[in-house]
């Protein structure tokens, strides 16, 4: 659908708001937690298909094993470091309630909606509607953007200031999700011997 339609942005802030409307209805209101479940698990279905698929598109094709191995790590960084702080709230509930944890899950929904509109905006603003371009549409930008792709095949690639500050992101993530995963690691390891 993405190949032939485009619409990723628009996908994005459909998957997070099926998210957010899951969350709801799973944290705070008595209605069936299947389709609570069903609406997030849609939504963790469309999202990750919608920004993975974007990769090519944004990177030369020497470059798209890489840009889809850092998407991964960025993913995995996240559900280590959000499990951990989620695992932490519900371990500290003392009245066998969700209500901690399921608030900071929606905040990370809210949050979610907010940086798909970031995403939408900014392919708009640089990409001049690229993610959402459908096929015709997208060859003829893919087109004319074949010149800095083959500078950067060419390894004349220039180094932008928004990829130095994703990578320093990037490795102060990394750090946060080793320290948190060994410090809980080591913690609960050394309550199981107690």
């Amino acid at each position: 659908m993405h190949d032939r339609f485009g619409l990723r942005g628009y996908t994005l802030m459909l998957s997070s708001l099926l998210l957010i409307v899951g969350m709801s209805l799973l944290g705070f209101t008595m209605a069936s937690p299947l389709i609570g479940l069903v609406l997030f698990s849609i939504s963790l279905t469309i999202g990750p298909v919608a920004s993975t698929s974007s990769i090519p598109l944004l990177m030369p094709r020497s470059l798209i094993g890489t840009g889809l191995g850092i998407n991964k790590c960025a993913l995995n960084f996240g559900v280590t470091i959000v499990n951990i702080v989620v695992g932490r709230i519900q371990d500290g509930n003392h009245n066998d309630s969700y209500d901690g944890a399921t608030e900071v899950l929606l905040a990370i929904s809210c949050a979610t909606m907010v940086s798909a509109i970031g995403y939408t905006i900014a392919d708009r603003v640089l990409l001049k509607g690229l993610f959402n371009a459908n096929y015709w549409q997208r060859q003829k930008m893919l087109e004319e953007r074949k010149e800095i792709e083959d500078d950067v095949e060419a390894g004349k690639g220039r180094k932008n200031v928004v990829s130095i500050v994703c990578s320093v992101i990037v490795a102060a993530i990394w750090i946060v999700s080793i320290v948190l995963y060994g410090v809980y690691t080591v913690k609960n390891s050394s309550n199981v011997k107690k």
